[in-house]
């Protein structure tokens, strides 16, 4: 997808997840542009929208924050839009940069755990901010920290709330972003990858402690083998179905061309997804005709079915 806009931070609003009916969070068929990452240096992502990147100066943005990363070990993805567009608002772009973004920022069990867990991942902090559509009007800032990012003090999130609440009332946004963005870096925290490093070597103890259990494990990898054989089946059989379905619906897609800027990045992306479709179609339908009749399906071939 592409990029567009949101509101300052507020409790708990409506997700922009994918469904089965719909996509994304439009109205009336509209679309809904996500920004992709536009700067990006070591920890520190930038995605800002076609809509706002007349409005602020992503190098700015990118040496001002430089230093203030080594006050945290996240990593740091800034979403950028300005208004007006479909999204509700700052914490909406945030979810849309998570599910549809080009960063790893997104948790690898969002499916499972996402609504009661979260949906950034370890060690990642997401920020957006919405600019507003006119002159005067406040601009929303929204922060979503990893299950594993943790507080430096009370007060924290409301702090980077307010951080560049006084540039962006003055309408100067660069300064604004560079002020919420350092102080995410400084009042959050991610754990050091050295106490990674320590988990796993602590990790890889307790298994060589634990080597007996491996003797079990091989008693019953029969048991095992036999049970994840007949999930992976299973598993493959509701492809099928959705490989055809959303197959159909793509289709009959076309990314539409902005009307005001159609040679721009958000219309060179478009005219690329509509060129990708055909292959992609195909390759789905191939797959779903290659397994509609179930049978042994092997970890590879599961893997490409998803």
């Amino acid at each position: 997808m592409s990029p567009l806009n949101a509101p300052v931070a507020q409790p708990a609003p409506a997700p922009v997840y994918p469904t089965t009916e719909s996509s994304a969070p439009a109205k009336d068929n509209e679309s809904v542009l996500i920004p992709l990452i536009s700067a990006h240096e070591d920890n520190f992502y930038l995605a800002v929208s076609d809509a706002a990147q007349a409005s602020v100066d992503q190098q700015g943005i990118v040496d001002q924050v430089r230093e203030s990363m080594g006050a945290t070990h996240a990593k740091i993805l800034v979403g950028v839009d300005k208004k007006p567009n479909n999204l509700k608002g700052a914490a909406q772009l945030v979810r849309g940069l998570l599910l549809f973004g080009d960063s790893d920022a997104l948790s690898d069990d969002w499916l499972e755990h996402g609504k009661d867990r979260g949906y950034v991942g370890k060690g990642w902090i997401v920020v957006g901010v919405m600019l507003p559509e006119r002159a005067g009007a406040p601009t929303e800032v929204f922060v979503d920290p990893g299950r594993n990012v943790r507080a430096k003090a009370e007060g924290a999130t409301e702090r980077i709330h307010r951080a560049g609440q006084q540039y962006f009332d003055s309408q100067k946004y660069t300064q604004g972003i560079i002020e919420v963005s350092k102080a995410s870096a400084t009042q959050l925290q991610a754990p050091k990858k050295a106490m990674f490093r320590s988990w796993q070597g602590v990790g890889i103890l307790a298994l060589l402690v634990l080597g007996g259990v491996l003797v079990v494990f091989i008693m019953h990898r029969r048991k095992v083998r036999a049970k994840a054989a007949n999930k992976r089946a299973q598993r493959g059989a509701q492809l099928v179905d959705l490989l055809r379905h959303r197959a159909f619906r793509l289709e009959k897609y076309r990314a539409p061309l902005p009307v005001a800027e159609p040679n721009g990045p958000s219309g060179r992306a478009s005219e690329a997804i509509n060129a990708v479709i055909p292959s992609l179609n195909a390759r789905a339908l191939l797959l779903a005709q290659n397994y509609q009749d179930g049978g042994p399906l092997s970890v590879e071939e599961l893997a490409r079915m998803e």
